[in-house]
């Protein structure tokens, strides 16, 4: 089960609370230093996890690979593309991603204070199955640094950003991310990602998956820094 899910707290740009939440496993992967969180509440489980490093680059390269969403996938998943070319190559690697593209031009223009950039990512992905989802990405100045936030859109939410969304197929009722990237000393880059996602899904939120789950979120976060960090 290789699943690019992590979670959010209260930082979120979308309404979604884990106090609400009765908290019933906290891991620290050693492996990988990923802390990870998961609670239960009227059958939804929400997963969390955490990673934080300093990166020996500058803010805006870092930036930069950040928001290059177009360029992570799977390649082995070429032949399933529909929206990109299948003779691009990937420079990021992504597990279970068959494409993403980037859109730009968006029904709603204004944007809010200190955000200065908004775009939506259609994504394609395949795990056992065909997945379809649209992310809303906003990019704010934040401090002397820059916050990104990343959204899972329901169709509804998809519609009133661009004409032609892919429609909404996912296991997850909610997912989405924010970013922190702020300089460090010597040039260098403070990083730390936290990613959120709920499932009502039969197996991922029996409490005999979190162990896997949380396996899998490590290995993935920590393969994501990585990438950046190259």
């Amino acid at each position: 089960m290789k699943t690019l899910i992590l979670v959010i707290t209260a930082i979120s740009s979308y309404a979604f609370n884990i106090k609400n939440f009765e908290i019933d496993y906290r891991e620290k992967s050693k492996e990988y230093d990923v802390s990870m969180l998961s609670g239960k509440k009227k059958g939804i489980r929400f997963y969390q996890g955490t990673i934080s490093d300093t990166i020996a680059q500058p803010v805006d390269k870092v930036l930069k690979t950040v928001l290059a969403f177009d360029k992570r996938c799977n390649n082995k998943y070429k032949d399933k593309r529909t929206l990109s070319a299948k003779t691009f190559t990937c420079p990021y690697s992504s597990d279970s991603l068959i494409e993403s593209v980037i859109i730009k031009d968006l029904k709603v223009k204004k944007l809010d204070k200190n955000e200065i950039k908004r775009f939506v990512v259609k994504r394609r992905s395949y795990n056992r199955g065909l997945y379809t989802y649209n992310d809303l990405i906003r990019v704010y100045r934040y401090m002397d640094g820059f916050k990104i936030t990343m959204e899972m859109m329901n169709d509804k939410q998809s519609k009133s950003y661009i004409s032609f969304p892919l429609s909404n197929n996912s296991v997850m009722q909610t997912s989405g991310g924010v970013y922190y990237i702020m300089p460090s000393a010597s040039g260098k880059t403070r990083y730390t990602y936290t990613f959120t996602c709920s499932t009502d899904h039969w197996l991922l939120n029996k409490s005999i998956t979190v162990s896997t789950f949380f396996s899998n979120m490590a290995k993935n976060l920590r393969s994501e820094l990585n990438t950046i960090n190259n």
